[in-house]
């Protein structure tokens, strides 16, 4: 399949069934069609987790050309995906490793729109342990307001995994979620994101390159797509 780099990190991932191109918010973006089972996948990487007592933030413009199913946008294996339910957005965390999920965020109200591009930006703040952990999306740099449901576990912490990270579909092989649209500058980092510094990329959209200003010393991310 073809080759995908990220543009500073050192991950290195195949794109699985040919998704297109298409002009993103700087530059191309990458175009999934789930009909077509599309989806760039990432092998065994050590990057991307998030544990009970560690922060992330992960941000990413979208294109949802529909607003059915739950088809995931990207996840790293047996530890946490963002997906698409209906109109909103839901962040899973979950461990294979004790046969659980821990938590689900979800916005609490429809906040996506079909045939445009948004940014994105899910915020986790670790605190040692999931109960008193907290999460939340901003889209088009609004907070938004976020649903937390409890799953089987819900106070379990989560071991690192050097499984695969995916875009494009759920992390899982068993579960085949294929994203439908557009997905463009995708950025991850080990730590949550400022208000400014989401506002810096969401406002980057217009043509800055977002990491201009960023401190990113001992950062996990890559970006663009």
């Amino acid at each position: 399949g073809t080759i995908i780099d990220d543009s500073v990190g050192n991950n290195t991932g195949t794109a699985i069934n040919s998704p297109s191109w298409l002009k993103g918010i700087i530059n191309g973006a990458l175009n999934f069609s789930n009909s077509s089972s599309q989806y760039i996948n990432f092998t065994a990487t050590n990057d991307f987790n998030v544990s009970g007592a560690g922060n992330m933030s992960v941000s990413f413009w979208i294109y949802p050309n529909s607003s059915s199913g739950v088809p995931t946008i990207l996840g790293k294996q047996d530890n946490w995906y963002i997906q698409q339910n209906g109109l909103k957005l839901q962040a899973t965390l979950f461990d294979n490793n004790d046969n659980a999920y821990h938590n689900s965020y979800t916005t609490t109200n429809d906040i996506l729109n079909t045939g445009t591009w948004q940014h994105i930006v899910f915020s986790y703040n670790g605190t040692g342990n999931f109960c008193g952990s907290t999460a939340f999306f901003t889209v088009n740099g609004t907070v938004m307001a976020t649903t937390k449901t409890d799953g089987h576990a819900p106070c379990a912490n989560m071991s690192n995994q050097a499984g695969n990270f995916k875009i494009g579909t759920h992390p899982n092989t068993t579960l085949q979620r294929y994203w439908n649209g557009g997905i463009d500058e995708l950025g991850f980092w080990n730590r949550t994101l400022s208000a400014s510094e989401v506002l810096e990329i969401y406002n980057g959209g217009a043509g800055t390159s977002y990491f201009a200003n960023f401190t990113i010393t001992n950062e996990s991310y890559t970006s663009p797509i």
